[in-house]
């Protein structure tokens, strides 16, 4: 059942382009005085960074916001050989939720370390029965907890299970999730190889994120989310 009124609502998320999706689905404005954190009526959003890096922003908002369900926003890579770029994956803690078009039910596996190579995925896949993976909400588990409300997850594929990641993309953006063009250039001109993959890696991204963007209006159109 749909509760009565949306609830207040945190959704967390790593990189400052998944933030921007989210944002930007919902209509909501940044905070001027905050880092990395927008809002509209009794949602917010905060970008922690990063592997969590800046998850003590989000701790700080608990007191006064008072959230009644958590939501992780963002890419994932896929573990599910079947999935595709930009499939989206919700890991939801409510079994009658209706799940938006486009969008799957199944379980993200919580990873503290990068998954570079399709092996080391379907070892994953084989082992947890996961459908994707994600690197933010193992360290976030201390302010899931402090918050003690329901965990809503919202992935996008933006790698699928056949794909290799090169560990070097990680450095090309800081802590707070933005990217390093300067880095990304200096990579570029050690490793001229690593041209097709970063522009794919980028073109894959993006459709990712529309389609996180599609699956969010479409929550809060069905009222889990604040219109």
């Amino acid at each position: 059942m749909l509760p009565m009124e949306p609830p207040r609502v945190l959704i967390l998320t790593a990189l400052e382009s998944e933030t921007r999706a989210v944002a930007n689905a919902l209509a909501l404005k940044r905070i001027p005085a905050g880092v990395s954190l927008w809002k509209k009526e009794n949602v917010i959003v905060a970008g922690v960074g990063l592997r969590a890096a800046h998850a003590d922003r989000a701790l700080a908002i608990l007191p006064q916001h008072r959230p009644q369900l958590l939501v992780l926003a963002g890419l994932a890579g896929a573990l599910d050989p079947d999935l595709r770029i930009g499939d989206v994956i919700i890991d939801s803690p409510f079994p009658h939720q209706q799940i938006p078009p486009g969008a799957r039910a199944a379980r993200i596996h919580q990873a503290t370390e990068l998954l570079a190579t399709p092996d080391a995925k379907r070892q994953l896949f084989q082992s947890t029965g996961c459908a994707a993976v994600e690197m933010e909400a193992a360290a976030l588990a201390p302010l899931i907890a402090a918050a003690g409300v329901p965990l809503l997850h919202v992935r996008a594929i933006s790698d699928t299970a056949a794909d290799s990641v090169d560990e070097d993309c990680l450095s090309l953006v800081d802590t707070d999730g933005r990217p390093k063009l300067s880095r990304a250039a200096g990579l570029i001109l050690r490793r001229p190889s690593a041209l097709p993959q970063l522009l794919r890696l980028q073109r894959d991204s993006s459709l990712a994120l529309q389609r996180l963007g599609q699956t969010m209006r479409h929550l809060a159109a069905s009222g889990w989310l604040p219109a």
